[in-house]
């Protein structure tokens, strides 16, 4: 069973998103 690549973009683009949020504050 491979990851799903589009899954796993997806996931890194929430994360960083989130971690600018974070830095944010």
């Amino acid at each position: 069973m491979s990851p799903n690549p589009r899954l796993f973009n997806k996931s890194i683009w929430e994360w960083s998103r989130s971690q600018k949020i974070f830095n944010a504050i």
